[in-house]
C-alpha cells in the first residue's frame, strides 16, 4: 500500500479504513480510488488492479473486482459535475466529493 500512497501514508490509511467501514460494498472500491486520485494522495498512473490487490492485503478482506474495475472505468474519466444521469451517480458523486475533501484536508 505505502508504495502507492503520496503524502502522509499513516494518516491515508486511517481515512481507507474510515472508509471501508462505512462503504462495505465491493463498488465502493472504485469510489475510494477516485477520491484517492482526485485528491492527489495516490500515484495517478496506479491501475485499478494493482490498487484493489494493495487494498485486500492492507484490509485482509476478499472484495470482487469485476464490478468495482468496470464501474471505476465508468468514473476515471468523468467530472461527475454534470446533471446526473440517476440514483447511483447521485451517490457516488455524494461518496467522492466527501471523502476526497476528507483525504485532501487528512494526508
Amino acid at each position: 500500500m505505502d508504495d502507492i500512497l503520496v503524502g502522509d501514508k499513516e494518516r491515508i490509511k486511517q481515512g481507507i479504513c474510515l472508509f471501508l467501514e462505512e462503504n462495505t460494498e465491493d463498488i465502493s472500491l472504485a469510489y475510494l480510488l477516485k477520491s484517492l486520485v482526485k485528491s492527489g494522495k495516490i500515484k495517478a498512473s496506479t491501475r485499478y488492479m494493482t490498487f484493489h490487490c494493495a487494498i485486500e492485503q492492507f484490509s485482509q478482506r476478499h472484495y470482487g473486482h469485476d464490478i468495482p474495475q468496470k464501474r471505476y472505468g465508468e468514473i476515471k474519466e468523468l467530472t461527475l459535475n454534470s446533471p446526473q444521469r440517476g440514483s447511483s451517480y447521485t451517490k457516488a458523486k455524494r461518496i467522492i466529493d466527501r471523502w476526497t475533501d476528507y483525504f485532501a484536508n487528512n494526508g
